[in-house]
C-alpha cells in the first residue's frame, strides 16, 4: 500500500511535465535570407565545397546565430554557393545582388541561393 501512495502521485504528474516541454527536444534552427550587393573576388571549390568570395555591402539587419540582430558591416568573406546558382554571374570582378540564406546548423552557414548580375558601374558601398 505504501508504495502505491508513492507512485500514484508520480504517475498523475507524468503528463503534466511532458506538457510543459519535459520531452527533452531541441528548438529547430531558423533559416534567415538576406538580399545584398557585392563584387566577386574569387570562386572555388566544386559541390558541397564551391565558395565564392564577396566584397558585400552592410547587412543592417543580420542575425547571429541566438538570433539577435547586430548587423554586418561591409567586408570580404567566403559564401557556400548553392545547387542552383549559375557559377557564370559569379564571375571574378562581377558586380551582384545576391540572396543569402544563413542557417547556422550547417556548413556554410551562409549559403548563396540566388545571384544577378549587375551593371558594371553599380556604385557599391563597400
Amino acid at each position: 500500500m505504501s508504495a502505491l501512495r508513492i507512485l500514484l502521485p508520480l504517475l498523475l504528474l507524468l503528463p503534466v511535465a511532458v506538457a510543459c516541454g519535459g520531452g527533452g527536444g531541441e528548438k529547430a534552427a531558423a533559416t534567415d535570407k538576406y538580399e545584398v550587393r557585392g563584387e566577386v573576388k574569387d570562386v572555388g571549390g566544386e559541390g558541397d565545397a564551391a565558395r565564392a568570395t564577396i566584397a558585400h555591402e552592410e547587412i543592417p539587419t543580420f542575425k547571429d546565430r541566438k538570433g539577435r540582430e547586430v548587423g554586418m558591416k561591409p567586408m570580404q568573406m567566403a559564401f557556400g554557393i548553392g545547387s542552383g546558382v549559375d557559377r557564370a554571374v559569379l564571375a571574378k570582378g562581377n558586380k551582384v545582388e545576391l540572396v543569402v540564406e544563413v542557417d547556422w546548423s550547417r556548413e556554410p552557414a551562409l549559403m548563396i541561393t540566388s545571384a544577378k548580375a549587375l551593371p558594371a558601374d553599380t556604385a557599391l558601398k563597400l
